[in-house]
């Protein structure tokens, strides 16, 4: 038997011996070999103590080569048996559970598998939470870090240990395990308990470091040191007590005042305003009803104040009483919290009251003036004041790429978008990083996760490997991630690179003789399918999301069976979802529905798409002026849609230049339009 052979053989035993058909393998076994030759995992690049001697014989090493067969696979009709739960699997259950002895006995079924770290880390998150300041919460984190030097997992370990310090007992105590955790967490809390030991950084720096999350533990506990010190004035208390409050941290800002007699006690109207304050973020009906009835018991500032934030939060309640309400208490504007100043923001952007905008932009903290979405508002508003070299000035201080605002930047500037595929040199660079990264272990773990199902950890663990690597390994990780089935992975490692581009791996193009056989009656533009498609799926055919859409074009079981019906399918079963050809034939049947529903609006249709085509009849419904499309997209209350619908339509205008013969695409402006506040036909479908 030869050697290729017997490595098939192998492992087709090890997928039958799993509860795996493997009578499904055999189109795929060339391609299985040439992921094997391609990518070297017989040669290890380094030793490793928890490297399996072969990196394929595990469960999960099988199941990422083989993901997409795997998926489609069926059952033998005589095997009635379930598969061996996969032990990552186990380990995770135990995790929940927080069984520290199944944790271990995890550890020891994949004590040859790279994989083993995860419970491991498991097992250390639970010491550490449980009992951070005993000396066994200092000794695991410190031997899982000394065994894993840098992890992700490490970090997360560390994240882990300093906020269940900060949650567990008074800030003395606390600090001994914050001095002990490293000073560059990804977490608001920690940073602000690390800058309460620092003496270099000044107040204002560690007020910015407070703003917008002044209800997280540690900065909390920032602010109520300053304060006890006098480093604070009054007007600085009271408005972080407010946005405490108007985060929803009622019991916090009252604790705050609480705890500092001398800037005084807490008024009872201030109390009154902290309480209608926290209302609003959860009810913001009931808080603007009561307000009415209470308003005549605050002073001018005070009800200024709750006006503007009262309308905010009306606002993502497309209620018509939000902008009346923050026009009233506009005086407030300077003293109000981030989160009710971007709220402000779009409400005016919906109405068209660029003066407004203009006001609420230049009381917003700089750092959040610089985020690209704001920063492009202010030069827009500098171009139509007549300021053409400011506006160029602050758009150019947007990143080159190709998300939302960065496309229209490039527009207003002139720039192109599209960038030229990688040059010899950059491919001969992305050559030798294929073979440095074969046999990393984290890429093994990224993609076997991904394959087990276990989304979360795999991004984690992905995120992790990618997140240093220089341009040439990020493409040769994507390379290898698009080769194995995981084509989520290969565009999460693609999109990071910061000079030399592959826009075939930013947007790969999957299921196109999928696409125009399901696309022949009123086409829609191929860009945007594709476009919405990476933005739903990442191309995945059998994901499922939280709240049950499925396939790639994530359709929701109620809406495919009424597409279903209409397109006159018959025998159409919810579980052929994640076939590719039924998927985006309804998804595109959809589609174009709620194109000529809203009329060729390509926004308010991927926005109906998202949300339901009531709500894009809603908020389009509202206006009372024609307003720019990129001001309406931006307006949109519901963050999720507000993000998804500048990412499928950045995404379309990418897909319209690859498509096209000429290489140039069309103007995300165009795409866009103007929304005017005509009304759309009724939508047919939930």
């Amino acid at each position: 038997m030869s050697r290729r052979v017997h490595r098939l053989t192998r492992l087709k035993r090890l997928a039958t011996n799993n509860g795996l058909d493997c009578n499904s393998f055999g189109s795929r076994t060339r391609h299985i070999f040439r992921f094997l030759n391609n990518t070297g995992y017989r040669r290890p690049m380094q030793p490793i103590s928890a490297r399996p001697t072969s990196i394929f014989l595990s469960l999960a090493g099988l199941a990422f080569v083989l993901a997409p067969t795997l998926v489609a696979a069926k059952p033998k009709a005589q095997d009635k048996a379930s598969p061996p739960v996969h032990a990552m699997v186990a380990a995770k259950a135990a995790f929940e559970a927080r069984s520290i002895p199944r944790l271990l006995q995890a550890e020891r079924d994949l004590h040859r598998d790279p994989l083993r770290i995860w419970p491991a880390y498991w097992r250390s998150q639970l010491v550490v939470t449980s009992q951070p300041f005993s000396e066994s919460a200092r000794q695991a984190a410190q031997v899982f870090a000394q065994g894993n030097p840098g992890h992700v997992l490490v970090r997360a370990l560390y994240r882990d240990w300093g906020i269940s310090s900060l949650q567990s007992a008074p800030w003395p105590k606390a600090s001994e395990v914050v001095r002990q955790i490293p000073d560059d967490l990804d977490n608001a809390s920690l940073r602000c308990a690390q800058a309460r030991l620092r003496t270099d950084l000044t107040l204002g720096m560690l007020l910015e470091l407070a703003q917008g999350q002044e209800a997280a533990l540690g900065c909390y506990g920032l602010l109520e040191d300053l304060a006890a010190r006098g480093q604070i004035d009054a007007a600085t208390f009271r408005d972080r007590a407010r946005a405490m409050a108007a985060s929803g941290e009622l019991k916090t800002a009252e604790r705050f005042w609480a705890n500092q007699k001398a800037l005084g006690s807490l008024s009872r109207s201030e109390q009154s305003l902290l309480r209608l304050l926290a209302r609003a973020q959860v009810r913001s009906t009931q808080a603007a009803a009561l307000f009415q009835k209470t308003k005549n018991t605050f002073s001018p500032e005070q009800r200024a104040f709750a006006q503007f934030a009262i309308g905010s939060r009306l606002w993502l309640r497309s209620d018509p009483r939000s902008w009346p309400l923050i026009r009233e208490g506009f005086g407030s504007v300077s003293s109000q919290p981030p989160v009710l100043l971007e709220s402000a923001a779009r409400a005016s952007l919906r109405v068209g009251d660029w003066a407004a905008l203009r006001q609420i932009l230049a009381a917003m903290p700089a750092s959040l003036q610089r985020q690209d979405h704001w920063a492009y508002w202010r030069g827009w508003l500098a171009q139509q004041i007549g300021q053409p070299d400011q506006a160029r000035a602050i758009w150019g201080s947007i990143p080159v790429g190709w998300g939302f605002y960065q496309i229209l930047t490039a527009e207003a500037l002139g720039r192109p978008i599209l960038t030229p595929p990688p040059d010899t040199r950059v491919r001969q660079l992305i050559a030798e990083q294929r073979a440095r990264l074969a046999d990393h272990p984290s890429l093994y773990r990224g993609l076997a996760l991904s394959s087990l199902g276990l989304r979360t950890e795999a991004s984690l663990e992905w995120n992790g490997l990618i997140r240093d690597l220089p341009d040439a390994a990020l493409l040769a990780a994507s390379q290898l991630a698009f080769e194995a089935g995981h084509p989520d992975r290969g565009i999460a490692a693609a999109i990071r690179t910061q000079q030399s581009h592959d826009l075939s791996l930013r947007y790969p193009i999957f299921h196109r003789r999928e696409i125009d056989s399901a696309n022949r009656a009123q086409p829609l533009e191929v860009a945007w399918v594709l476009g919405l498609m990476r933005q739903e799926s990442r191309f995945l055919p059998a994901v499922r999301s939280p709240v049950g859409a499925v396939g790639l074009m994530q359709l929701m079981p109620k809406t495919a069976t009424s597409v279903a019906r209409e397109m006159g399918l018959k025998g159409f079963r919810l579980s052929r979802l994640t076939e590719p050809q039924t998927n985006i034939s309804l998804g595109i049947h959809y589609l174009r529905d709620l194109s000529n529903d809203f009329q060729g609006s390509a926004i308010l249709a991927t926005a109906a798409y998202n949300a339901g085509p009531s709500r894009s009849r809603l908020w389009s419904g509202q206006l009372t002026q024609s307003v720019p499309g990129a001001a309406f997209a931006e307006s949109i209350p519901f963050s999720e849609t507000r993000g998804y619908v500048k990412q499928v339509l950045a995404n379309t205008v990418v897909y319209q230049g690859l498509l096209r013969q000429s290489g140039q695409p069309g103007l995300l402006n165009e795409w866009l339009a103007q929304i005017g506040p005509g009304s759309s036909r009724l939508a047919i479908h939930p």
